[in-house]
Parts: C-alpha cells; sequence; structure tokens
C-alpha cells in the first residue's frame, strides 16, 4: 500500500532532506531545512532520459538572511544542499532541474510568490519596496557592513517595471542622502556590495531585478 503524503507534500519533502543531510554528517544544514520553507515554481520542463521522459523542476528555498550569508559564503554546503534535493525529488518521473535559495522578506517568512495548486507553487505578486529595504538591512548586518546597514536605513526604496521589456524585469530606484550617494559613487567595491544585497532581498520566484539605480534625495 502506498504511502500518503501530508496536506502539504513540501513539508515532507524537507523533512525527507533534512534526514538525508544528517545522515550525511551536515547536521548544520539540515537545520536550515528544517526552519525554512520550499516553494516550487510553477513551471516544468520536460527531459527525455534514454527511453523515458521525466518532468524537471525548479524549487527555491526560503532561508532567514543569516541562513543566506551562511550558504552563500560555503560552496561546498550549498552544493551538498542542493545534492540533497536532487536525490529527494529523483523518481522514475521527476528530476530537480535546480533549487535556488530566496530571502525570507517579512513576518511571513516567504519570498515574494506563494500560491497553491495541490502542491502550493509560485504566483506573481508585486514587491513591496518597504520590505525589501527591511531585507536588504537585515542582510547588510547579517554580513557585518554596518556602513550598508546605516546607508539603507536612510534611504528609500521605489520599483516599477522595466519599459519595453519582458514582464518578469523589475527596476528599482533607491534614492540615497547626498553624502552617501558620492561616498558609493566613489567607492566601487561598496557600490556593489549594495547591489548584490539588494538584489538578493529583491529574489523571487517570478519577478527578476532588471536594474538597479542610485539616485540623490533631499
Amino acid at each position: 500500500m502506498t504511502a500518503a503524503f501530508g496536506p502539504d507534500p513540501r513539508a515532507d519533502l524537507g523533512a525527507t532532506v533534512a534526514s538525508l543531510l544528517r545522515s550525511s554528517g551536515h547536521a548544520d544544514l539540515a537545520a536550515i531545512v528544517d526552519r525554512s520553507q520550499i516553494e516550487r515554481c510553477p513551471s516544468a520542463e520536460t527531459w527525455q532520459l534514454g527511453d523515458r521522459a521525466v518532468t524537471a523542476e525548479r524549487f527555491g528555498l526560503v532561508v532567514a538572511s543569516e541562513d543566506y550569508v551562511r550558504l552563500d559564503r560555503d560552496p561546498e554546503g550549498l552544493s551538498a544542499l542542493r545534492s540533497a534535493f536532487a536525490s529527494a525529488v529523483r523518481s522514475f518521473e521527476t528530476e530537480l532541474t535546480s533549487l535556488d535559495l530566496f530571502l525570507a522578506v517579512g513576518s511571513s517568512g516567504r519570498s515574494w510568490a506563494s500560491a497553491y495548486r495541490s502542491v502550493p507553487v509560485a504566483v506573481s505578486l508585486e514587491p513591496e519596496p518597504e520590505a525589501v529595504r527591511g531585507a536588504a538591512i537585515a542582510l547588510a548586518e547579517a554580513y557585518g557592513r554596518a556602513w550598508a546597514e546605516n546607508v539603507l536605513q536612510r534611504s528609500t526604496f521605489d520599483v516599477a517595471p522595466v519599459p519595453y521589456a519582458e514582464t518578469s524585469l523589475r527596476r528599482w530606484v533607491v534614492r540615497l542622502v547626498a553624502a552617501d550617494f558620492v561616498d558609493l559613487d566613489q567607492k566601487p567595491e561598496r557600490r556593489a556590495q549594495l547591489e548584490a544585497m539588494i538584489t538578493a532581498a529583491a529574489a523571487s520566484p517570478t519577478t527578476r531585478v532588471g536594474e538597479i539605480v542610485f539616485g540623490a534625495r533631499a
């Protein structure tokens, strides 16, 4: 007799991945999976493997800022995490095409876009600038970049679709006080770090960062 899945198959998938990681000596990675959420992309690819066709699906792991930084600094750990997900998803009919990291935004613990079918999947939701700014501030704190945390605290965020581009692309306008704008203009390395943190904070299964523009504010 086939065992039934729980009300949300993502919980079963997460438990299986965490168990596999613990069995392979990655208890710290298993703990990250336990406290994170899994999202499933609405679109899937069909792969032909020999004489059989399989559904290749994309999953996202929505993690807190501290865990995002931990995995960002540990390529081997991230590879082990993706390998465990691939093993858990693999069957006669399914394969994992990719596992992406998304930053949890706000108190919900979710990235932008969560919806439900028989297995919950992501749907398009517009990102909220203040929530993304808050997530970027949390990332700056997790990275130990006090200068970036201060700059972001004084900033404002706006977002809009990129004109004449595919519908998923968004342009982010980050307005900085004059002193911060000049400082970033003179320090390309800090500017690149700030752009990377904003990109991570705004990551979503259904919208992408097309452009980040820094402007001055009063």
